[in-house]
């Protein structure tokens, strides 16, 4: 099957090429290869003994070990493809499969390859499980992944296969701990295998006898090192070994150390014997006090500062010294870090080349040193030196962990010159670091360093060049409206002590900020402390002078003050300023000065507009600190005003009292700041505090209160309610509050829904509401919940109406008692009190609506009492209306007829025959029933066949026709 071909072409070909495939065989022998002669060579091609034909037992176990031997083989091939897949999830997998070593030197090689911490702990539990002597090559990497390793978990499965392959090869092992110590490029890992030599893996004693010079060589570089840690590793490791080779190569303080653990500290030396005591009556004995020896000062310790570094192999040219392998770098920087800040000299080249150093490292570990000895050279560098400094340690303000070194590094180095901070050097330096369009611009935490680095030297420096201070305010500003907020806050710091400097160019700065963010920096900004001057006695505080609002009582005020007296121009700007802490000092001023004593202002004056105007936007502002305040400022004010009725066209022009309304209802439950406001509205209205001034609801009030109450509710809206009830007499024309009237009847809440109820009573009750206005309002309202207020409308209207009905007083029959069978009680004619034509129409619909007909005849006749010629085209409107309906419902009432024709005869014949005209019109554009359209018609041509109403049109004065 698989000798087929699908082309039979090819297989031709090849047939006759090659020869039919079963006739072809191959031999491992090429066809040129020479004859060999028997006879000479016969004991090289002597015949083979046969084997002995094996039996059944023998093939299976045959079999059987060529089986496993390729099992074997394919699990290791297997197994190495595995070690080197590209997931780290496989790799772990196979670490986790391997149950031999057999193949120890790929372990090795993948051991030492491997960077993935999962995977590292895996490889380290594998070889601690197939611990094999061949694996001692892997020592090394298992001591610097897993022992010196930062991760606990790691370092504890280090330790562990170490002391696996310990007990399998134990020379190899100590091997590779020694050489840990000297050679290990993590800082960790001196130190952990010393700690491994002290406990699980102590050296044996024949180890010691031949490598004793190898051991005390790395436990006195590990006792000579900076690390605390490491030095007591070492001091462990020496008293464990307890080597006299060891403990002789010792610097003296390790020395000490050992000694102390060993417990060979010398004994004190023991006390002077007392002699006898001297004769009575003899001179006191001297004694000699010896000053104890002086310790020899340290040769670094006020030393010069090239012979402090010679004696650390650092020596001139200092641009290369810092070169080599990065252990090696770190240790000469540390170096530099320890031995210069107590040393003195020039020491100029040193910083520029620390500075180079510290700006081109990579490593981090050597960063750090980097950091530590540009702070320690700074003490010895010039002002060129310095510079270097500070552009090299800005960029390392980038790293988060580098950041706070770096920062204190700097600060170091404004400490001995804060004027480098102004130097043209740094200042590119930070707008490469800090500029928003920077290629090498620091994230936001490395910016916040460097601004709160800059304003500690800008307040210290005692020079500030304009150019550089204009710099540097740009690049504050730049990130004062930062979405990073310690980032925000650093930069208003460090701008508000550059605001500080006197003469500081820092107004375009100012100018790139909005009011909000300005106002911050400003706030921060404290004054010039001036200089110390002899101190004297302060003068006797002044009594301030107390104010008291509300007043008790209303003051009497003789003449006229100027406006521009009690509020000047500087205070009026205050009230503008945008610190919340000045404008409540200008507020509290100024009422002290409204409410004090003087004359009255006079509301012609310019500036009595201009302060209501300035107090307006404090009036509605959310703030109830300023808020508060500026009510009852206004309200001084508006009480200072010496006509009512100026005052009440002062607040209507500044839109005061719609700020006063909304501040009614803004106030909700604060009762204080309800207060206040309530006060203002009552100003606004003409009505001083503490006084007997009449209150005017006018109809700019009216507009205020419905604009006020068309979106409020709560607390708020109650309040404003019940104080409309109260002060219903006081209002004329309420028509503008008849749709937020009906708007918080629909309220679902109790207290509003009551409160607007008691409302719409007192004003329909006092004549401001009209019925149709209500009406109105309400067939606009919308459907769902307008019959439940149709019904209370009905029930205010029904309280409301003019209609006084003398009670029934029953009369005696004259008929004796046993004949008296029940006399129908005479009622007595009911009287209309109607001051108005409107009351009087609005008492017929109400007579009508009851079913009342000695009420509709008592209000026919008052309503047709009235003079007709004052009727306007709502009045005639109203007039019509209820005497159609009259007649229609007192058919048979002949003096009811009577005076309701007479109504009608009026509205058509002496009432204004344009406003009689058009309110026929009007009513019959209301697609009236065929019974009211012709009464309306008959009163339409009644009106227009008099004569007069020809003289009207010829004088141009029929335009309610059209």
């Amino acid at each position: 099957r698989f000798d087929q071909s699908f082309c039979r072409g090819p297989r031709e070909q090849k047939e006759q090429r090659c020869g039919p495939q079963s006739l072809r065989t191959t031999s491992a022998v090429p066809l040129n290869t020479p004859v060999i002669d028997l006879g000479r060579a016969s004991h090289l091609f002597a015949p083979l003994r046969q084997k002995k034909h094996q039996t059944g037992t023998a093939q299976k176990i045959a079999a059987r070990d060529a089986r496993r031997k390729k099992e074997r083989a394919t699990t290791a091939k297997m197994s190495a493809e595995a070690l080197a897949a590209s997931k780290w999830q496989d790799r772990r997998e196979a670490w986790e499969s391997i149950t031999n070593a057999a193949d120890a030197e790929t372990l090795t090689t993948h051991l030492a390859k491997e960077t993935n911490g999962a995977v590292l702990d895996a490889a380290l539990d594998a070889v601690a499980r197939v611990a094999a002597p061949e694996l001692a090559p892997a020592l090394p990497y298992v001591v610097q992944k897993g022992l010196a390793n930062a991760r606990g978990a790691t370092q504890r499965r280090g330790l562990r296969a170490v002391v696996a392959l310990q007990q399998v090869a134990p020379s190899e092992t100590t091997d590779a701990l020694v050489d840990g110590i000297t050679t290990s490029k993590n800082a960790r890992g001196p130190s952990a295998c010393a700690k491994a030599l002290t406990t699980e893996c102590a050296p044996s004693t024949a180890w010691l006898s031949s490598h004793s010079d190898r051991l005390a060589t790395a436990v006195a570089k590990l006792a000579s090192a900076a690390n605390g840690d490491a030095r007591k590793a070492a001091v462990d490791l020496a008293v464990a070994v307890d080597d006299p080779v060891v403990f002789q190569k010792l610097p003296e303080n390790a020395k000490k150390a050992v000694a102390k653990l060993r417990g060979n500290t010398p004994p004190p030396p023991p006390p002077p014997e007392a002699g006898p005591p001297p004769p009575p009556g003899s001179p006191p004995k001297r004694v000699t006090i010896k000053a104890p020896p002086r310790k020899a000062p340290s040769p670094e310790k006020g030393d010069d500062l090239l012979a402090a570094l010679a004696r650390r192999n650092i020596t001139p040219p200092f641009d290369a010294a810092f070169q080599g392998k990065w252990d090696a770098r770190r240790e000469k920087l540390e170096a530099v870090a320890s031995v210069a800040r107590a040393c003195s000299g020039d020491g100029e080249a040193l910083a520029l080349a620390v500075a180079a150093a510290c700006e081109a490292e990579p490593h981090a570990a050597v960063a750090k040193a980097a950091i530590s000895a540009c702070a320690s050279v700074a003490g010895v560098a010039g002002v060129v030196g310095r510079r270097a400094l500070v552009v090299a340690l800005l960029p390392r303000l980038r790293d988060a962990k580098l950041a706070s070194q770096a920062s204190q590094a700097l600060n170091d180095v404004s400490t001995i010159q804060p004027e480098v901070v102004f130097d043209d050097a740094t200042v590119r330096a930070a707008t490469d670091a800090l500029a928003a369009g920077a290629k090498r611009r620091l994230p936001p935490q490395g910016r916040a360093c460097g601004f709160r680095w800059a304003s500690s030297a800008f307040a210290a420096s005692s020079k500030a060049p304009p150019l550089s201070t204009k710099a540097w305010a740009a690049l504050c500003a730049a990130d004062c409206s930062d979405a990073h907020g310690p980032l925000r806050a650093a930069a208003r710091d460090a701008l508000s002590a550059l605001c500080q400097r006197p003469r500081a160019d820092v107004k375009s700065a100012l100018q790139m900020l909005d009011a909000k963010t300005r106002a911050k920096v400003l706030e921060r900004k404290e004054p010039q402390k001036p200089a110390a001057a002899p101190k004297r006695k302060p003068p006797p505080p002044k009594p301030q002078e107390v104010v008291v609002w509300p007043p008790p009582h209303i003051t009497e005020r003789t003449g006229t003050i100027a406006a521009c007296d009690l509020a000047p121009t500087s205070l009026r700007a205050t009230l503008r300023a945008p610190s919340e802490q000045r404008r409540a000092k200008a507020l509290a001023e100024l009422l002290k000065r409204a409410a004090g004593p003087g004359g009255g202002l006079d509301a012609r004056e310019a500036d009595a507009d201009r302060v209501l105007r300035e107090l307006r936007p404090l009036v509605g502002d959310a703030r109830a600190s300023l808020r508060a305040p500026a009510c009852d400022c206004a309200a001084a004010w508006l009480d200072r005003v010496r006509n009512r009725d100026d005052a009440r066209k002062l607040a209507a022009k500044t839109g005061l009292v719609v700020e006063a309304a909304a501040a009614v209802v803004d106030a909700g439950a604060l009762t204080a700041y309800r207060a206040a406001a309530l006060r203002l509205l009552q100003s606004c209205c003409g009505k001083r505090c503490a006084s007997d001034d009449a209150l005017v609801i006018d109809e700019n009030g009216a507009k205020a209160m419905a604009k006020a109450l068309q979106n409020a509710s709560g607390a708020g809206a109650v309040a404003l309610l019940t104080w409309l009830a109260k002060h219903a007499d006081a209002c004329d024309i309420g028509d503008a509050l008849a749709s937020p009237l009906i708007t918080r009847l629909y309220d679902k809440a109790r207290a509003p829904k009551d409160a607007a109820l008691e409302c719409v009573t007192a004003l329909v009750q006092k004549g401001a509401l009209d019925r149709s206005a209500l009406e109105t309002a309400l067939d606009a309202a919308p459907i769902v919940g307008r019959r439940v207020v149709a019904q209370l409308l009905e029930g205010v209207f029904r309280e409301a109406s003019p209609i006084k009905v003398v009670k029934r007083v029953p009369q005696a029959s004259p008929l004796p008692a046993a004949f008296d069978f029940g006399v129908a009680d005479d009622a007595s004619t009911p009287v209309v009190e109607a001051a108005s034509p409107t009351e009087a129409f609005a008492a017929i619909e109400a007579a009508i609506d009851n079913g009342d007909r000695p009420a509709l005849r008592a209000a026919a006749a008052a309503a047709a009492a009235f003079d007709a010629s004052t009727f306007t085209r709502d009045t005639c409107g109203g007039a019509m209306r209820a005497a159609i309906a009259g007649a229609r419902f007192a058919e048979r009432d002949a003096a009811a007829r009577a005076s309701l024709d007479e109504v009608a005869r009026k509205t058509a014949l002496e009432a204004p025959r344009s406003s009689a005209i058009a309110a026929a019109l009007d009513l019959l554009r209301g697609a009236p029933d065929r019974v009211v359209a012709n009464h309306l018609a008959r009163l339409l041509t009644l009106g227009l066949r008099d004569p007069a109403w020809g003289r009207a049109l010829d004088a141009r004065k029929g335009d309610a026709l059209v």
